[in-house]
């Protein structure tokens, strides 16, 4: 009876480590975080529950540990403020990725993002795969901070939005997604975003988000980052 034991928790042993393989497949290659959490950290149960020796047992924890924490951290979305100078309306955009951009900044667990005068923020902050976690102040010279109402694509299906914000009203929009511009021989990629404050009567006529447009923001973008490099 002792023997038959110990055969089935070999068989957790081994079957841990084959779990393993398949959850840092479904991480590494398939993007599948959660289903591959979730296999990793079945695997690590298994392999506790065997009757290997504890050698053994870390050897093979431990990546799967490391990997799991990884995995967690670059999968974090952090929140986002973006502090807007009073008055400012037009489009801002916060360019990702910038060896030369501004250094990154937070409160607590939460990225800043200071937008200048001109409304583009060159960062080196990676690119933050959420748009639904952002708001948005406007900041005056004294420091004063005032919530500006977002009436982006994730709170469209809010109680509160029932009814359109008035023409005149000072709002932001912001598409729930990052623009993602391949470089070539003659430029950079680049990753940004964009939002816009303004009247939401302005907004709704802009059509800031189609692709002509956003082959005149690269080349604004473009021209922007050379003129930063060089005040820098």
């Amino acid at each position: 009876m002792t023997s038959v034991k110990r055969s089935r928790k070999s068989i957790f042993f081994l079957l841990g480590i084959c779990l393993l393989f398949i959850g840092f497949l479904l991480i590494l290659y398939f993007q599948k975080s959660i289903l591959g959490l979730g296999i990793l950290l079945l695997s690590i149960l298994l392999v506790i529950w065997s009757n290997e020796n504890w050698k053994y047992k870390l050897f093979t924890i431990a990546p799967a540990t490391l990997l799991m924490l990884f995995t967690l951290a670059n999968s974090y979305v952090w929140p986002e403020i973006y502090l807007i100078p009073e008055g400012f309306k037009g489009n801002i955009y916060v360019v990702f990725n910038q060896e030369q951009g501004k250094p990154k900044e937070f409160t607590g667990l939460t990225r800043v993002y200071r937008i200048p005068e001109n409304g583009i923020l060159f960062t080196k902050f990676s690119a933050n795969m959420s748009a639904d976690l952002g708001e948005y102040y406007y900041v005056s010279k004294s420091g004063i901070k005032t919530k500006i109402s977002d009436f982006s694509y994730k709170n469209l299906s809010s109680p509160h939005l029932g009814e359109s914000p008035l023409q005149d009203n000072i709002v932001v929009f912001s598409p729930p997604f990052l623009n993602l511009v391949n470089g070539n021989e003659n430029s950079e990629g680049l990753t940004f975003k964009i939002s816009a404050v303004n009247h939401w009567g302005s907004i709704q006529t802009s059509g800031f988000t189609s692709a002509e447009r956003i082959d005149s923001v690269v080349q604004l973008l473009a021209e922007a980052r050379k003129q930063f490099r060089y005040s820098e």
